[in-house]
């Protein structure tokens, strides 16, 4: 398995893409590209869940796999409509998710729930910071829209582990002007 990750991360790395994007394509939509409507017309209706207000607002649907939840993320950047994240989680139990009426794919990029820490760390490819059994890692970069505006892009993916073996994967990513 490490060596099919390496593999993707020297694939991702030669097609020049910028750090951090092999986490920000999933089910074949790009954060920052799309919106939860979409997803809600690919995979059917879900209720959108909401919690805290100004910069720590936070919108999101989500949809039961038979593996756990994906949820779809955004927040007052993304004005509780535009995608800015995803979770993946193997939460077995309590989940209130509708199932998708189009099956989800159950990684980000190739990488999939219940990868290693190992694993997740050759997949990133960066630095990481660890708290107990969450890994953490941050890419930062500038770049230009089609138009030339200058743009600041943050990505920041979080992933939690239980007995060495990944949970739970979040990720943001964040463009500002």
């Amino acid at each position: 398995m490490t060596s099919l990750l390496a593999a993707l991360v020297f694939l991702a790395t030669q097609s020049g893409e910028n750090p951090g994007e092999q986490f920000t394509r999933f089910a074949g939509y790009d954060l920052g590209k799309a919106t939860l409507l979409e997803f809600q017309d690919r995979y059917g209706r879900s209720r959108v869940r909401e919690r805290g207000d100004a910069g720590e607002y936070e919108a999101w649907i989500c949809y039961a796999t038979p593996t756990g939840e994906v949820q779809f993320n955004s927040g007052e950047i993304g004005n509780g409509t535009d995608l800015l994240g995803f979770t993946l989680s193997k939460k077995l139990t309590g989940s209130d998710c509708q199932k998708p009426k189009v099956a989800l794919p159950n990684n980000i990029s190739g990488l999939a729930l219940g990868a290693s820490k190992i694993d997740f760390t050759a997949f990133a490819k960066n630095s990481v910071a660890w708290a107990k059994d969450v890994e953490t890692t941050k890419f930062e970069y500038r770049t230009k829209t089609a138009d030339g505006v200058p743009l600041d892009v943050s990505i920041t993916v979080i992933a939690t582990f239980r007995s060495d073996k990944l949970i739970e994967l979040v990720v943001w990513k964040i463009e500002t002007t």
